[in-house]
């Protein structure tokens, strides 16, 4: 029912499909990304089935002149998203 995406500084997209056996592909959430105004955002209903998929990616603008690397610090960089979820009825 929402969604959580996370990067760090060099963030500036997200995006979320979810694949659905029953709905089929359906983006669930693809807006602006900040590090200063980390959100969770509710999103439609989405029928999903034993082995159905979500996927989702981030974008990033390097505004340094440095290597970034994937890391837990907020000068490295990462691509995460959390899953708020119930089980259908």
């Amino acid at each position: 029912f929402a969604v959580l995406p996370h990067m760090h500084q060099l963030g500036i997209h997200s995006k979320v499909i979810a694949q659905s056996s029953i709905d089929g592909e359906v983006t669930v959430h693809d807006a602006p990304y900040s590090f200063d105004s980390q959100l969770y955002y509710p999103v439609q209903a989405v029928r999903m089935a034993k082995g159905d998929k979500v996927q989702f990616a981030c974008t990033w603008r390097n505004t340094t002149s440095n290597t970034v690397h994937f890391g837990q610090s907020s000068l490295d960089e990462m691509c995460a998203i959390g899953l708020y979820r119930y089980p259908g009825l």
